[in-house]
Parts: structure tokens; sequence; C-alpha cells
């Protein structure tokens, strides 16, 4: 490569890479064709870094290996605890808008559940526990207080299941009861 006019000026250095650009004030007399100078272009040429300063050597640089898909998944053991963390929680507001009234013993479940359904009550649950203790759960406090008012607390007794489902001492198929 001939220099005719000074020595290469250092004009761009970019931190990431090892080229430096330098330009090349070529002589316009002298013809100089594009295959004797590979990395020409604009009047700039290209040059490796360690061709310019010899004394220097690359610095290898190796970075740390991270797979693209790496992602953190749980372990068995703490999805079964946040599981059971969040089931905790949602069992513990399951309960917050109940109304606790007691049931004759003759009602059944589902008989309770056709009165409350005649009722247009919603609900989002309904059981009977120990003592005969009909416990309806709502989902919001709004529906709670309408429906505190609609049953009374004696709403579930033996003359309401008389008045709705009938004795089951007069039915015609109980053959203990003599006529």
């Amino acid at each position: 490569m001939l220099f005719t006019n000074s020595a290469p000026d250092i004009h761009d250095q970019s931190p990431n890479s090892d080229i430096i650009h330098v330009h090349n004030q070529l002589n316009e007399y002298e013809p100089i064709s594009d295959d004797e100078l590979p990395n020409v272009t604009n009047n700039k040429v290209s040059m490796p870094i360690a061709e310019l300063l010899p004394d220097t050597q690359p610095i290898n640089v190796t970075e740390p290996f991270i797979p693209i898909d790496s992602k953190k998944q749980r372990s068995q053991a703490a999805i079964r605890r946040r599981c059971q963390k969040r089931n905790a929680v949602k069992r513990a507001h399951r309960h917050d808008f109940n109304i606790i009234r007691t049931v004759h013993p003759c009602f059944k479940i589902q008989q309770v559940q056709q009165v409350l359904d005649n009722l247009h009550i919603r609900r989002r649950h309904c059981h009977i526990r120990r003592h005969y203790q009909l416990h309806i759960g709502f989902h919001s406090y709004a529906d709670q207080v309408r429906y505190n008012n609609l049953l009374d607390t004696n709403y579930f007794s033996k003359f309401r299941y008389d008045q709705v489902f009938g004795s089951p001492s007069s039915s015609p198929h109980n053959p203990a009861v003599i006529h």
C-alpha cells in the first residue's frame, strides 16, 4: 500500500470492534486497482488493530454462557407451598358472607337447596353442619344483608317443612301409619 502525501491518520475506532479505519490520501495520478486494496471503501482503508499496533496482543474476553431459553422454574416443593398459601387465603375468605340458620332435622340438603332456589336466592354454597346448623355462603355483603332479612331465624322449621313438602307421617306410602 502506498501513501504518497502523509502517514495514515487514525480516524475512527469503535470500542466493540478490533478494526481501525484509516484515511488514505491516495495520489490522484497513481493508478490503483480495487483488487490490490481489498478493504478500501470511500477512500478509507480498514485494517485490524493488530497490524497497526504489533506490540500489543489481542485480549481474549470470554463471556459467561447464558442460554437464551433459560427461565427460572420453581421446584415442586415451592409450587406446593405457593398453592397451599393461596388456598389458605381463599379458604379464609370463603366464609366472610355467611348466614347461619337452624334447620329442622326433617330437612335434607336437597330440600333446603330447592327452597332457596324457589326464593331466587343466589348463593355460593349451602351446607348443613353439626347440630342442624345451615350455613349459606353469599358472594357479597349486600347479598348477605338482603337475604338475612328475607330468611328469618325460624324459616326452616317443622311447620315450614309440612307446609312445603307435606308431613311424612300423612303419606299414603308409609305403611306404619294406620288410617
